[in-house]
């Protein structure tokens, strides 16, 4: 309330708002965080988060597409757009996407998780597989992927653990 124009004390608002599930609380602080600071990458892919789960496909790729003008250099975003396309059944520009996160410092694993999400979707359970595993490498426990990779393994015939 002192600092309404403090741009970390607005995006910790939010994120706390996020985390305690008032979307729409969230939503509120990220708005008047980027009508004050257009240039707040963590931001624009937290506001794109809300409009996917709003359904508002459209406005989160304008949130990032806009963020990345500004800021084209960061990992987040380009992740970001990648889901949007994912999404939207644009697997090509989804790996794309990917593909520049990686370059700009995305951790591996999630790259090569989502490279396995769009491998299924494109009906590649085998290049699935072995992006799971790239995965699996890097981040053991990370159970989404050993939850898919079981599945698709079982699904094949093969034995899943």
């Amino acid at each position: 309330l002192e600092f309404p124009n403090h741009a970390p004390s607005l995006f910790a608002a939010a994120t706390f708002a996020y985390e305690d599930g008032d979307v729409e609380l969230a939503a509120s602080y990220l708005d008047e965080l980027l009508a004050r600071h257009p240039v707040h990458p963590e931001a624009g892919v937290l506001r794109s988060r809300i409009a996917i789960q709003e359904g508002n496909l459209p406005g989160a790729r304008r949130q990032l597409e806009q963020q990345i003008q500004f800021t084209p250099d960061h990992a987040g975003l380009r992740e970001a757009l990648s889901a949007i396309h994912f999404l939207d059944g644009e697997l090509a520009e989804s790996l794309e996407e990917l593909a520049i996160a990686e370059r700009l410092g995305a951790p591996g694993w999630r790259v090569a998780f989502n490279r396995g999400l769009i491998a299924e979707t494109a009906g590649n359970p085998r290049a699935a597989i072995e992006q799971y595993e790239i995965t699996l490498a890097q981040r053991p426990e990370y159970r989404a992927a050993v939850s898919r990779r079981a599945g698709l393994l079982a699904t094949a015939g093969e034995e899943a653990f």
